[in-house]
């Protein structure tokens, strides 16, 4: 073979190679872009690409591994979750990857109660949005700031981030953004009673999120309609709001929304008589929040079950899920005075380890 075949041939390898690479991420970005849209659809999907991870370059391999680790906190797998995004931040992958890894740690500590390391991963992420490339990571990062201090109950705060966020979403036309933005703001809005400014708010969310086709905080809004109805005494409403909802989430498979859905649809049955139904709905969402460490749905489940059994006159089951129900209550209360111990902890580490980089 002469020198010239040769180096046709090394042409030829090269250029088959790089379109095989260029396969992978692109397909790699797919995943990623409808990582939301169906979640056992994206299991598969990474499933299948997996075979091709010993061809994979950095770029891929770090991307799906990220890919990987969400879809298991999807799917409440925690500790293989956390796993997989320490190996991440501990590696060679570059600052895009490390920032969104500590974004969703942070969200996957703060789910098992480990407050203090959740808050330390969020302002890590946070400190990685100026010199992050991917513009959908720094939006990325930003949504889960907002989503992390609004289920803190740390108002001011996730204020200031949605914000921020919809600032960011309006100048990029991400409707996206917009949509998480105005979402988070109407939750804001209902905890602090402010009804009236949450249907207002609504109206605008459900317009952004239908037009940015965002499956998961559309699932949402339906139960938002439904527990305002309810508060106005309009069941019938909320029944037709929950009832056809209820099928859609279950087909979407996120647990943590399958068991609030079963929460306000068992409310609202105990509501109107139904105790049976009610029973077997909250039940199940108990049984559920409890196996992935839900204190707030195993709460809520909990509370409503005792209601039960208190109308149905089996005092001994109702004074079972009334403890069940203050202790619960107790843990979360607690909980959120962790929470404000832990975010100032996180903060002085944090400090700490940057006026040591310093010195």
């Amino acid at each position: 073979m002469n020198m010239k075949a040769i180096v046709l041939i090394s042409m030829l390898y090269s250029i088959v190679a790089n379109i095989a690479s260029a396969a992978y991420l692109d397909e790699l970005q797919v995943i990623e872009r409808q990582r939301l849209s169906n979640l056992a659809n994206t299991k598969l999907s990474l499933e299948k690409i997996s075979k091709h991870k010993a061809n994979f370059s950095s770029k891929e391999k770090y991307l799906y591994l990220l890919l990987v680790a969400h879809s298991e906190t999807m799917h409440s797998n925690f500790v293989e979750a956390e796993a997989l995004l320490l190996d991440i931040i501990g590696s060679e992958a570059d600052v895009d990857y490390k920032g969104r890894a500590h974004s969703i740690l942070a969200g996957v500590l703060q789910f098992q109660g480990k407050y203090e390391r959740s808050y330390y991963h969020l302002d890590k992420s946070l400190g990685f949005v100026p010199v992050i490339n991917n513009e959908e990571y720094k939006s990325s990062i930003l949504q889960n700031a907002v989503s992390f201090y609004n289920d803190s109950g740390m108002f001011d705060y996730a204020m200031d981030y949605a914000r921020r966020l919809l600032k960011l979403g309006i100048q990029r036309k991400d409707l996206s953004d917009q949509c998480q933005a105005y979402f988070e703001m109407t939750l804001m809005e209902l905890s602090a009673d402010r009804h009236e400014l949450a249907v207002d708010r609504l109206a605008k969310t459900d317009d952004i999120c239908t037009k940015a086709n965002e499956t998961i905080f559309l699932l949402h809004l339906p139960n938002i309609r439904a527990d305002i109805a309810i508060q106005k005494g309009d069941f019938t409403s909320a029944k037709k709001l929950l009832e056809e909802n209820y099928s859609e989430v279950k087909k979407y498979g996120w647990k943590v929304l399958n068991a609030s859905t079963e929460i306000s649809l068992a409310n609202l049955y105990s509501k109107i008589g139904r105790y049976g139904e009610a029973e077997e709905l909250a039940l199940k969402a108990l049984k559920v929040s409890m196996e992935i460490g839900d204190i707030k749905r195993s709460k809520g489940a909990s509370e409503i079950l005792a209601k039960i059994y208190s109308e149905l006159d089996q005092k001994e089951k109702a004074i079972k899920y009334f403890q069940m129900y203050m202790e619960l209550d107790k843990r979360l209360s607690a909980s959120g005075r962790q929470r404000k111990l832990a975010f100032d902890q996180a903060r002085q580490k944090l400090k700490a380890e940057q006026l040591a980089l310093v010195n």
